[in-house]
Protein backbone atom coordinates (compact mmCIF):
# COMPACT_ATOMS: atom_id res chain seq x y z
CA UNK A 1 0.00 0.00 0.00
CA UNK A 2 1.69 3.29 -0.93
CA UNK A 3 1.99 6.00 1.41
CA UNK A 4 0.12 9.19 0.80
CA UNK A 5 3.16 11.17 1.99
CA UNK A 6 5.04 12.75 -0.61
CA UNK A 7 8.36 11.16 -0.45
CA UNK A 8 10.40 13.43 -2.19
CA UNK A 9 13.72 15.08 -0.84
CA UNK A 10 14.73 18.00 -2.74
CA UNK A 11 18.97 18.04 -1.72
CA UNK A 12 21.33 20.35 -3.77
CA UNK A 13 25.26 19.91 -4.41
CA UNK A 14 27.04 20.76 -1.58
CA UNK A 15 24.29 19.48 1.18
CA UNK A 16 26.01 17.86 3.78
CA UNK A 17 23.97 15.16 6.03
CA UNK A 18 25.36 13.81 9.21
CA UNK A 19 23.85 10.71 10.44
CA UNK A 20 22.37 10.52 13.59
CA UNK A 21 23.08 7.17 14.60
CA UNK A 22 26.09 6.17 13.19
CA UNK A 23 27.49 9.72 12.62
CA UNK A 24 28.35 9.13 9.10
CA UNK A 25 28.64 12.32 7.15
CA UNK A 26 27.90 12.64 3.54
CA UNK A 27 27.84 14.98 1.02
CA UNK A 28 25.79 15.47 -2.18
CA UNK A 29 27.35 15.65 -5.07
CA UNK A 30 24.13 15.49 -7.68
CA UNK A 31 20.67 13.59 -8.55
CA UNK A 32 20.72 10.24 -9.40
CA UNK A 33 17.20 9.71 -9.58
CA UNK A 34 13.51 10.91 -8.38
CA UNK A 35 10.74 7.45 -7.89
CA UNK A 36 7.40 7.53 -6.29
CA UNK A 37 9.22 6.37 -3.38
CA UNK A 38 12.04 9.05 -2.62
CA UNK A 39 14.89 10.32 -4.23
CA UNK A 40 18.59 8.87 -4.79
CA UNK A 41 21.74 11.19 -4.99
CA UNK A 42 24.86 10.42 -5.20
CA UNK A 43 27.13 11.42 -2.32
CA UNK A 44 30.59 11.44 -1.83
CA UNK A 45 32.44 10.19 1.94
CA UNK A 46 35.72 9.98 2.78
CA UNK A 47 36.67 11.27 -1.41
CA UNK A 48 34.58 7.74 -2.06
CA UNK A 49 31.48 7.71 -3.83
CA UNK A 50 28.23 6.15 -2.82
CA UNK A 51 24.42 6.16 -3.42
CA UNK A 52 21.84 7.71 -1.04
CA UNK A 53 18.30 7.10 -0.91
CA UNK A 54 16.03 9.17 1.07
CA UNK A 55 12.61 9.58 1.69
CA UNK A 56 10.02 11.49 3.72
CA UNK A 57 8.61 8.17 4.35
CA UNK A 58 10.48 6.51 6.89
CA UNK A 59 8.16 3.16 6.21
CA UNK A 60 9.92 3.32 2.54
CA UNK A 61 13.60 3.36 3.95
CA UNK A 62 12.94 0.41 6.62
CA UNK A 63 11.73 -1.63 3.83
CA UNK A 64 13.77 -0.97 0.51
CA UNK A 65 16.84 -1.42 3.10
CA UNK A 66 15.20 -4.65 4.53
CA UNK A 67 15.45 -5.90 0.75
CA UNK A 68 18.94 -4.78 0.46
CA UNK A 69 19.92 -7.03 3.15
CA UNK A 70 17.74 -10.39 2.55
CA UNK A 71 19.94 -10.06 -1.62
CA UNK A 72 22.83 -10.75 0.48
CA UNK A 73 21.20 -14.48 0.59
CA UNK A 74 21.25 -14.89 -3.04
CA UNK A 75 24.05 -17.26 -4.46
CA UNK A 76 26.28 -16.55 -7.04
CA UNK A 77 24.81 -13.49 -8.41
CA UNK A 78 24.84 -9.31 -7.05
CA UNK A 79 21.27 -8.83 -7.00
CA UNK A 80 21.66 -5.77 -5.80
CA UNK A 81 24.19 -2.52 -5.08
CA UNK A 82 25.52 -3.67 -1.60
CA UNK A 83 23.92 -2.13 1.40
CA UNK A 84 26.49 0.08 3.11
CA UNK A 85 24.43 2.22 6.04
CA UNK A 86 20.99 3.29 7.31
CA UNK A 87 20.57 6.04 9.53
CA UNK A 88 18.39 9.13 10.16
CA UNK A 89 19.79 12.66 9.57
CA UNK A 90 19.41 16.57 9.74
CA UNK A 91 19.60 18.34 6.61
CA UNK A 92 19.61 22.69 6.38
CA UNK A 93 17.24 23.89 8.94
CA UNK A 94 16.88 21.22 11.85
CA UNK A 95 15.08 18.86 9.05
CA UNK A 96 15.31 15.15 9.77
CA UNK A 97 15.07 12.19 7.20
CA UNK A 98 15.63 8.85 7.21
CA UNK A 99 17.92 7.34 4.50
CA UNK A 100 19.95 4.74 3.90
CA UNK A 101 23.33 4.40 1.27
CA UNK A 102 24.47 1.60 -0.89
CA UNK A 103 26.83 1.19 -3.35
CA UNK A 104 27.38 2.99 -6.70
CA UNK A 105 27.28 1.19 -9.31
CA UNK A 106 29.22 2.71 -12.18
CA UNK A 107 28.56 2.01 -15.71
CA UNK A 108 26.01 3.03 -18.41
CA UNK A 109 22.12 2.10 -18.02
CA UNK A 110 20.95 -0.59 -20.58
CA UNK A 111 19.01 1.87 -22.60
CA UNK A 112 22.66 3.53 -23.56
CA UNK A 113 23.77 0.55 -24.51
CA UNK A 114 21.09 -0.03 -26.91
CA UNK A 115 22.05 2.09 -30.00
CA UNK A 116 25.52 -0.25 -30.06
CA UNK A 117 24.07 -3.23 -28.99
CA UNK A 118 24.54 -6.54 -31.23
CA UNK A 119 22.35 -9.84 -31.08
CA UNK A 120 24.88 -11.73 -29.62
CA UNK A 121 25.71 -9.49 -26.72
CA UNK A 122 21.77 -8.94 -25.79
CA UNK A 123 21.25 -12.40 -25.55
CA UNK A 124 24.43 -12.60 -23.00
CA UNK A 125 22.92 -9.74 -20.95
CA UNK A 126 19.21 -11.35 -21.06
CA UNK A 127 20.67 -15.41 -19.70
CA UNK A 128 22.93 -12.66 -16.55
CA UNK A 129 19.62 -10.64 -15.92
CA UNK A 130 17.57 -14.15 -15.80
CA UNK A 131 20.26 -15.76 -13.60
CA UNK A 132 19.74 -12.76 -11.00
CA UNK A 133 16.40 -12.91 -11.54
CA UNK A 134 16.01 -16.83 -10.59
CA UNK A 135 17.75 -16.43 -7.57
CA UNK A 136 15.44 -13.24 -6.38
CA UNK A 137 12.52 -15.87 -7.13
CA UNK A 138 14.03 -18.34 -5.00
CA UNK A 139 14.00 -15.70 -2.15
CA UNK A 140 10.11 -15.20 -2.73
CA UNK A 141 10.33 -11.65 -4.40
CA UNK A 142 9.49 -10.05 -7.48
CA UNK A 143 11.68 -7.16 -9.03
CA UNK A 144 9.09 -5.49 -9.98
CA UNK A 145 9.67 -2.44 -11.82
CA UNK A 146 12.36 -4.45 -14.09
CA UNK A 147 13.04 -1.62 -17.01
CA UNK A 148 16.59 -0.63 -19.03
CA UNK A 149 17.07 2.45 -16.80
CA UNK A 150 17.17 0.04 -14.17
CA UNK A 151 19.73 -2.28 -15.18
CA UNK A 152 23.38 -1.12 -15.45
CA UNK A 153 26.19 -2.75 -17.02
CA UNK A 154 29.49 -1.97 -14.97
CA UNK A 155 32.03 -0.38 -16.17
CA UNK A 156 35.53 -2.11 -15.38
CA UNK A 157 33.49 -5.85 -15.05
CA UNK A 158 31.06 -5.53 -17.42
CA UNK A 159 28.61 -7.07 -15.59
CA UNK A 160 25.38 -6.61 -15.74
CA UNK A 161 23.50 -5.44 -12.30
CA UNK A 162 19.67 -4.27 -11.35
CA UNK A 163 19.10 -1.38 -9.33
CA UNK A 164 16.55 0.31 -7.46
CA UNK A 165 14.76 -1.71 -5.41
CA UNK A 166 11.72 0.49 -5.08
CA UNK A 167 9.79 -2.32 -6.74
CA UNK A 168 11.02 -5.22 -5.60
CA UNK A 169 7.63 -6.89 -4.31
CA UNK A 170 6.81 -10.29 -1.85
CA UNK A 171 4.99 -13.38 -4.35
CA UNK A 172 1.63 -12.88 -3.87
CA UNK A 173 1.18 -9.28 -3.19
CA UNK A 174 0.06 -6.27 -5.18
CA UNK A 175 3.30 -4.83 -7.32
CA UNK A 176 4.50 -1.89 -5.39
CA UNK A 177 5.80 0.18 -8.41
CA UNK A 178 5.83 -0.54 -12.21
CA UNK A 179 6.82 2.10 -15.34
CA UNK A 180 3.93 1.55 -18.10
CA UNK A 181 5.27 0.32 -20.66
CA UNK A 182 6.74 -2.77 -18.98
CA UNK A 183 4.12 -3.53 -17.07
CA UNK A 184 2.02 -6.66 -18.13
CA UNK A 185 -1.16 -4.98 -17.08
CA UNK A 186 -0.89 -1.91 -19.23
CA UNK A 187 -1.11 -4.67 -22.19
CA UNK A 188 -3.52 -6.52 -20.76
CA UNK A 189 -1.50 -9.47 -20.83
CA UNK A 190 -1.85 -10.43 -16.80
CA UNK A 191 -2.44 -8.75 -13.56
CA UNK A 192 -0.33 -6.82 -11.73
CA UNK A 193 0.32 -9.52 -8.85
CA UNK A 194 3.69 -10.11 -7.98
CA UNK A 195 4.81 -13.45 -9.72
CA UNK A 196 8.06 -14.67 -11.29
CA UNK A 197 6.17 -13.98 -14.82
CA UNK A 198 5.69 -10.51 -14.23
CA UNK A 199 9.77 -10.03 -14.19
CA UNK A 200 9.98 -12.32 -17.44
CA UNK A 201 7.04 -10.18 -19.32
CA UNK A 202 9.10 -6.56 -18.35
CA UNK A 203 12.57 -8.43 -19.39
CA UNK A 204 10.51 -9.67 -22.89
CA UNK A 205 9.71 -6.02 -23.54
CA UNK A 206 13.26 -4.67 -22.85
CA UNK A 207 14.66 -6.93 -25.19
CA UNK A 208 11.82 -5.69 -27.56
CA UNK A 209 12.85 -2.18 -26.77
CA UNK A 210 16.68 -3.31 -28.07
CA UNK A 211 15.18 -3.01 -31.78
CA UNK A 212 15.55 0.49 -32.94
CA UNK A 213 12.93 0.05 -35.55
CA UNK A 214 10.21 -1.20 -33.19
CA UNK A 215 7.45 1.62 -32.25
CA UNK A 216 6.41 0.48 -28.79
CA UNK A 217 4.79 4.34 -28.25
CA UNK A 218 2.86 4.25 -30.95
CA UNK A 219 1.50 0.34 -30.83
CA UNK A 220 0.58 1.27 -27.21
CA UNK A 221 -2.56 2.88 -28.62
CA UNK A 222 -3.73 -0.42 -29.59
CA UNK A 223 -1.67 -2.38 -26.52
CA UNK A 224 -1.24 -5.29 -28.88
CA UNK A 225 2.15 -5.74 -28.37
CA UNK A 226 2.40 -9.19 -30.42
CA UNK A 227 2.28 -7.10 -32.92
CA UNK A 228 5.60 -5.14 -32.17
CA UNK A 229 7.25 -8.28 -31.91
CA UNK A 230 6.76 -9.28 -34.67
CA UNK A 231 7.56 -6.46 -36.38
CA UNK A 232 10.40 -6.06 -34.93
CA UNK A 233 13.45 -7.79 -37.04
CA UNK A 234 16.55 -7.56 -34.99
CA UNK A 235 15.29 -9.76 -32.41
CA UNK A 236 13.86 -12.55 -35.30
CA UNK A 237 16.29 -15.43 -33.11
CA UNK A 238 14.75 -14.41 -30.19
CA UNK A 239 11.04 -14.06 -31.52
CA UNK A 240 9.92 -17.28 -29.92
CA UNK A 241 11.30 -17.06 -26.51
CA UNK A 242 10.28 -13.66 -26.27
CA UNK A 243 6.25 -14.35 -27.02
CA UNK A 244 6.16 -17.22 -24.21
CA UNK A 245 7.14 -14.67 -22.24
CA UNK A 246 5.10 -12.08 -22.73
CA UNK A 247 2.16 -14.98 -22.37
CA UNK A 248 3.62 -15.85 -19.54
CA UNK A 249 4.65 -19.32 -20.98
CA UNK A 250 7.62 -19.60 -19.41
CA UNK A 251 7.72 -21.74 -16.13
CA UNK A 252 10.39 -19.86 -14.55
CA UNK A 253 13.15 -17.74 -15.01
CA UNK A 254 15.70 -20.42 -15.35
CA UNK A 255 13.43 -21.89 -18.19
CA UNK A 256 13.57 -18.82 -20.08
CA UNK A 257 17.11 -18.68 -19.56
CA UNK A 258 17.68 -22.22 -21.08
CA UNK A 259 16.08 -20.99 -24.10
CA UNK A 260 18.45 -17.80 -24.74
CA UNK A 261 21.33 -19.47 -23.91
CA UNK A 262 20.52 -21.80 -26.89
CA UNK A 263 19.52 -19.13 -29.25
CA UNK A 264 22.47 -17.32 -28.52
CA UNK A 265 24.66 -20.37 -29.09
CA UNK A 266 22.70 -20.85 -32.43
CA UNK A 267 23.55 -17.16 -33.35
CA UNK A 268 27.38 -17.98 -34.60
CA UNK A 269 26.93 -21.12 -35.87
CA UNK A 270 23.92 -19.54 -38.29
CA UNK A 271 26.33 -16.71 -39.30
CA UNK A 272 28.74 -19.46 -40.24
CA UNK A 273 26.44 -21.56 -42.42
CA UNK A 274 25.28 -18.27 -44.20
CA UNK A 275 29.44 -17.48 -44.85
CA UNK A 276 29.71 -21.20 -45.82
CA UNK A 277 26.76 -20.34 -48.07
CA UNK A 278 27.94 -17.69 -49.82
CA UNK A 279 31.43 -19.15 -50.35
CA UNK A 280 29.83 -22.16 -51.96
CA UNK A 281 27.72 -19.74 -54.46
CA UNK A 282 31.59 -17.70 -55.26
CA UNK A 283 32.93 -21.13 -55.74
CA UNK A 284 29.97 -22.41 -57.99
CA UNK A 285 30.07 -18.98 -59.69
CA UNK A 286 34.02 -18.79 -60.18
CA UNK A 287 33.51 -22.79 -61.67
CA UNK A 288 30.55 -21.61 -63.84
CA UNK A 289 33.11 -18.84 -65.15
CA UNK A 290 35.61 -21.20 -65.76
CA UNK A 291 33.90 -23.34 -67.56
CA UNK A 292 32.70 -20.29 -70.20
CA UNK A 293 36.21 -19.91 -70.94
CA UNK A 294 37.56 -23.27 -71.19
CA UNK A 295 34.55 -23.98 -74.12
CA UNK A 296 34.88 -20.39 -75.14
CA UNK A 297 38.92 -21.07 -75.96
CA UNK A 298 38.06 -24.58 -77.47
CA UNK A 299 35.66 -22.95 -79.67
CA UNK A 300 37.65 -20.27 -81.03
CA UNK A 301 40.45 -23.08 -81.38
CA UNK A 302 38.07 -25.14 -83.49
CA UNK A 303 37.55 -22.20 -85.71
CA UNK A 304 40.77 -21.02 -86.44
CA UNK A 305 41.79 -24.90 -87.25
CA UNK A 306 39.26 -24.79 -89.82
CA UNK A 307 40.26 -21.41 -91.38
CA UNK A 308 43.46 -23.09 -92.08
CA UNK A 309 41.56 -26.02 -93.73
CA UNK A 310 39.74 -23.61 -96.06
CA UNK A 311 42.57 -21.81 -97.25
CA UNK A 312 44.45 -24.99 -98.00
CA UNK A 313 41.26 -25.88 -100.67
Amino acid sequence: MMSSIHPTVNLYKGDRIQGVWNHKQYRIERLLGEGARGSTYLASINQNLVALKISKDPAVITAESNVLRKFRKAQGVKLGPSLLDVDDGYIRQGEKYSFYVMEYVQGRTLSEHFSSIGLKRLGQITSELLKALHQLHLLGFVFGDLKPDNIIIEQQTKQVRLVDVGGVTQVGRGIREYTTFYDRGYWRLGSRKADPQYDLFSLAICMIQADPSNRLKVASQNRDVLKVLAASQMVTPFQSVIKKALLGKHANALAMKREIDYATKRLPVAAKAQNNKSSHRKKKGEIDRAEVLSITSLVGIHLSVLYFILQAL
